[in-house]
């Protein structure tokens, strides 16, 4: 079991990080949907399981995930949750629906929630990579649509070998001034998460 805790310097860091991962996602969703999007990251920290329910809304809260596994010297589970309300205005926007069946989402409707995906997933990793100058490389994402608890319970069962923390990155779409929120996990294996922690000068307390 390890027991972490980040300074508010070292808070900052991954802060900035996150948002040079978001800054980079912008500029590629803005190119995609030929328009201005915003992205900003309102807040990165080391969550619990249950502060990572609490992120998300509470275990009954449905939410879409997309899920990535990480190989490379940094292995781990990636993990994109966004709450029923921003997944309806992402569709919205990229493909002009508002009749949305959350229950059985067509291809087209999958396909751009998934992309949605990689972009964020490319992003952060691309960040987190070239910061600590380790390889990093996402699977296909898998996509569902379902409790809190449910989506999380997987990737997350891990957490209690490395001291019951993941990274959390929450992420802010910004369109027409509306905004919507998402909440993006990085849970390493536990050599690569002692790893991580290293390169931020975070000490197992």
């Amino acid at each position: 079991m390890f027991d972490y805790s980040l300074k508010p310097i070292q808070l900052d860091l991954l802060k900035e990080l996150g948002n040079i991962g978001a800054g980079n996602a912008a500029t590629a969703l803005s190119s995609i949907v030929s328009d201005q999007i915003g992205l900003n990251v309102p807040e990165v920290s080391l969550v619990s399981f249950q502060e990572a329910m609490d992120f998300v809304g509470g275990e009954d809260m449905v939410v879409a995930s997309i899920y990535f596994r990480v190989d490379g010297s940094l292995p781990g589970n990636m993990l994109l949750m966004l709450p029923l309300t921003s997944v309806k205005f992402i569709l919205d926007f990229l493909l002009k629906e508002e009749d949305i069946n959350f229950s059985k989402l067509d291809p087209y409707q999958t396909s751009a929630l998934t992309e949605i995906g990689n972009i964020l997933c490319g992003a952060y990793l691309t960040a987190l990579s070239n910061f600590t100058q380790q390889n990093m490389y996402p699977s296909v994402p898998a996509l569902s649509i379902d409790m809190a608890e449910a989506a999380l319970s997987l990737p997350l069962i891990q957490m209690g070998e490395i001291g019951d923390k993941a990274l959390l990155i929450k992420t802010t779409f910004t369109h027409g001034g509306k905004d919507v929120s998402g909440n993006f996990f990085f849970i390493p294996e536990i050599e690569a998460f002692e790893k991580l922690m290293s390169y931020f000068g975070v000490e197992n307390a």
